[in-house]
């Protein structure tokens, strides 16, 4: 768990986007306004990871995941976002996310993310 966790759970509860700065294999270290979409607590099989997904010069990316270790730091924003703007997540490496939704698990954000 990255020590900066409970400032993620904080942004999905409230709505907020966080200022994510993160190791980016070509870029070394960037920073980048994010909605957090979800955490996958550690496996035997996998590290725990953090989802996000963000606009970049307006156009939107794909979701994304980072293992604790390649953040550096999350800070919640006062910028809200509306969850009918997050984008689909009906592919297969995601489609666990929409099931824990539909048991209600997840809350107003989705909890957990899967490594693409």
């Amino acid at each position: 768990m990255h020590s900066d966790h409970d400032v993620f759970v904080q942004a999905i509860q409230n709505k907020k986007k966080v200022q994510l700065a993160f190791f980016a294999d070509q870029q070394g270290y960037t920073s980048r306004l994010c909605i957090p979409l979800g955490y996958k607590p550690e496996t035997e099989e996998a590290e725990a990871q953090y989802c996000f997904w963000c606009q970049q010069d307006g156009t939107p990316e794909s979701p994304f995941s980072l293992s604790v270790s390649e953040i550096a730091v999350m800070q919640l924003t006062e910028d809200g976002y509306d969850p009918a703007e997050l984008p689909p997540l009906e592919t297969k490496e995601f489609s666990w996310l929409l099931q824990n939704r539909q048991k209600g698990i997840a809350r107003s954000a989705r909890q957990d993310c899967r490594k693409q």
